[in-house]
């Protein structure tokens, strides 16, 4: 199968699954030189030597606070960006499925696009995936593609189907 040799479609923008969520955020938190700093005066504060004038929680306590709405800043955010990519992958392209006779069309999620996969596309839907043009509805063989969600540039792109194939 395609699967053994090409990566998926499956977009997966998140940076945590819950198995490492707390691992990966306090590490992500400790690499902030101000959380250090506070951790190492915090284990100092509780050391029974006394070498702080102020309570042994009044850095521990701030910290923990502080700590705590990252993470759950960052936790929102990784949700949001989950739910983002289940929207992506759920989204629908038709595919002409040669297996079946006179290549029948069926609906598709993005996500299961691989390579190899001859897709039809209508008037301003989405790509899926990278792809090479096959042919067009335009006699030319010339399809215009708006590139905007990948470089920023509003106008359309033109884009050529083979000399071979444009006509099928």
């Amino acid at each position: 199968s395609n699967g053994a040799v090409y990566p998926s479609n499956y977009v997966s923008t998140t940076k945590y699954e819950l198995w490492n969520i707390i691992p990966k955020n306090l590490w992500e938190q400790f690499h902030r030189a101000a959380n250090v700093w506070f951790l190492i005066v915090s284990i100092m504060q509780m050391l029974p030597a006394e070498l702080s004038p102020t309570s042994k929680y009044a850095t521990l306590l701030p910290l923990c606070c502080v700590l705590f709405v990252t993470f759950c800043k960052d936790a929102y955010e990784d949700y949001g960006r989950r739910r983002d990519d289940r929207r992506m992958n759920t989204q629908t392209c038709t595919l002409i499925d040669d297996s079946q006779p006179g290549g029948q069309l069926r609906s598709i999620q993005w996500k299961d696009v691989t390579v190899g996969s001859f897709l039809y596309l209508r008037r301003d839907e989405p790509v899926p995936a990278d792809m090479v043009l096959i042919a067009c509805s335009n006699e030319d063989g010339v399809a215009f593609v708006d590139t905007a969600q990948l470089d920023g540039e509003t106008s359309l792109k033109p884009k050529f189907a083979l000399e071979e194939t444009m006509r099928i």
